[in-house]
């Protein structure tokens, strides 16, 4: 219908305005799109296609509480609710009835805010963990890089993304890497071009990097973002040839930090450039490798002024670093520290 419309809500999740359909009727609807999107199937290769599943939360009203910011934070928590649920559900808000068997209590604002408190902890220490595991592997050259997380973050905060989209970006910023401890060391520190044979061998780490976090369970909001930060916008990316907003803002996003974290650092085969160099070669390739708006965006934060990294994303990038410094490598002496090979813009 005219009246109804549907758009994207934070980084991975879609509104759905209905303004004259009731609650049951939203719920019912809702419920066959549910349908519908686990009955698509989805080829990602020659040999292999995946289906997805998707939650809804629907809530309404008449009246004075038609209130924007109210029908928002109820629908949210229904969301949030069917994905407690098991996921692939659909889950209608309910205000607490006294006359109910089972009354919904709502979670108080100092409990959630322990809660979430306590949910960054955890998903911290799972990061750490992983990281401990990962970095003194022999050839693991994907180094985090406290930059690019830093810039994450502040074009994430620009764009007023929530802050559990923020967490999401800058870990898998830190993580966007991971999937290169399956690519052999001496094809990530070669100084000259690859061989066709080595660049097949490179842009498989993004799909190493998927399955490598899809295990660890807490970082797994992050896989989409890993494995598509090497799309670019005009769609001649990897490692699905993805273009446009079809590829997830995080990895848009992570795409642009990275890119400028390669051009300004040296490399095996080639040295670093200026920062304003650097920007503009962003610009240059806006539209084509790099989301336009992102890049602008960028160079409204860091135009007149190089970043910095922050403390928080310094801290974890050092974690990695300690790790390696204490692993002795095959031949029982401790391992000099590596910058991997970045890819540059272009």
């Amino acid at each position: 219908r005219a009246t109804d419309v549907v758009g994207r809500y934070g980084g991975e999740e879609f509104m759905i305005v209905l303004p004259e359909t009731s609650v049951d009727d939203a719920a019912a609807l809702a419920d066959k799109l549910r349908l519908d999107v686990a009955a698509m199937r989805h080829k990602v290769d020659d040999n292999q296609a995946v289906s997805v599943t998707a939650s809804f939360g629907v809530t309404g009203g008449v009246g004075d509480r038609l209130r924007v910011d109210t029908l928002v934070r109820e629908a949210d928590a229904a969301m949030y609710a069917a994905k407690a649920l098991g996921r692939d559900q659909v889950y209608a808000y309910a205000e607490p009835d006294d006359d109910t068997t089972v009354v919904r209590s709502p979670i108080s604002p100092a409990g959630r805010t322990k809660a979430v408190e306590l949910g960054r902890h955890a998903h911290g220490a799972a990061a750490d963990a992983l990281a401990s595991i990962i970095a003194p592997l022999p050839h693991y050259r994907g180094r985090p890089s406290a930059l690019i997380a830093t810039i994450v973050s502040a074009l994430a905060r620009s764009l007023e993304l929530p802050d559990h989209e923020v967490d999401k970006i800058r870990v898998a910023a830190l993580l966007h890497d991971v999937g290169k401890v399956g690519i052999p060391q001496d094809i990530l520190e070669k100084p000259s071009s690859l061989t066709p044979a080595e660049w097949r061998s490179v842009v498989q780490h993004p799909r190493i990097g998927q399955v490598i976090l899809e295990q660890a369970t807490t970082l797994r909001d992050a896989v989409p973002i890993i494995l598509h930060h090497h799309e670019r916008y005009g769609g001649e990316g990897y490692p699905y040839g993805l273009r446009g907003n079809e590829i997830p803002l995080g990895a848009r996003i992570v795409a642009i930090a990275d890119a400028y974290d390669a051009m300004i650092q040296d490399r095996p085969y080639k040295g670093k450039i200026s920062h304003s160099a650097a920007v503009e070669e962003l610009k240059r390739h806006a539209g084509t490798q790099f989301d336009p708006e992102l890049v602008e965006i960028f160079c409204d934060i860091y135009g007149t002024h190089a970043p910095l990294a922050d403390e928080a994303a310094t801290g974890f990038a050092a974690a990695i670093e300690g790790h390696r410094s204490k692993t002795p490598d095959a031949s029982g002496r401790h391992r000099r520290t590596l910058r991997p090979g970045a890819v540059e813009a272009g």
